[in-house]
């Protein structure tokens, strides 16, 4: 059976916009395939709305907003991830292949593990410069991208996306909360992606590998990326998703 619509469902504080380079990847890669790239609930065009506290809510608001042609592939980045794997749980009817990038579970890893000293950090520095988005930027990049963070179009780009859908010190701390929340959800027969890299400074490695070890997926990873992999790496990512779905 083939993907009909991927549905890209991005990490904590970030939202659509935040796939860059790498929605465009994907289409070529998929061109007769509908790409969806829904803000979580707080985020990005959803700004206004409470964020929820735990996954199983994010999975359902996210979902009552879509018109879905199945059978899906859910891409989740970080907290994307657990949203992605519990909509496999509830939904396993309509998902088709699930890929997560660089996420995390209290399931499998301790929490020292799934916010690293740089991961805290950046925590901190976001809400200390909540109304600065330029250095808040600059601080989130220097600890999630090994390729961007000295990019100063870039960061002025994703500055304006902060300022011009602003996320509350509030929605943000829900987002933290449901995240810690997490705990991995049974799935059965669909397949698996787990794509990590082993450099990130937010998330230790350990945490992707105990995941991909707790459903023996199939693991990739990237040494070159930082956390947002898909901002690192759009190509390689769509072309390791590509090769993934020509598996039976």
């Amino acid at each position: 059976m083939t993907v009909k619509t991927w549905v890209l469902i991005r990490g904590l504080t970030r939202e659509a916009r935040h796939w860059y380079h790498f929605t465009p990847a994907l289409a070529q890669y998929f061109p007769n395939t509908t790409i969806l790239t829904p803000d979580l609930p707080g985020c990005g065009k959803r700004y206004k709305e409470r964020a929820p506290i735990h996954v199983k809510d994010a999975v359902e608001r996210v979902r009552d907003t879509l018109t879905i042609e199945g059978p899906i592939g859910i891409i989740g980045t970080s907290l994307g991830g657990m949203v992605a794997l519990e909509w496999a749980h509830r939904y396993p009817g309509e998902v088709e292949r699930i890929v997560i990038v660089n996420s995390s579970s209290r399931s499998t890893s301790p929490m020292h593990h799934r916010f690293t000293p740089s991961g805290l950090s950046i925590v901190w520095t976001s809400f200390r410069h909540a109304r600065n988005s330029q250095k808040r930027e600059e601080a989130i990049l220097k600890v999630t991208s090994t390729r961007h963070y000295a990019n100063k179009p870039l960061i002025a780009n994703f500055a304006t996306f902060a300022d011009t859908r602003p996320m509350t010190r509030f929605n943000a701390w829900r987002q933290v909360v449901m995240a810690w929340r997490f705990a991995l959800p049974d799935i059965h027969g669909i397949p698996l992606l787990c794509a990590s890299a082993p450099n990130d400074k937010l998330v230790k490695s350990s945490c992707h590998r105990a995941i991909a070890k707790h459903y023996d997926a199939r693991l990739v990873e990237n040494c070159l990326a930082g956390h947002d992999l898909a901002l690192d790496e759009p190509m390689w990512l769509a072309k390791q998703i590509a090769l993934f779905c020509r598996e039976e």
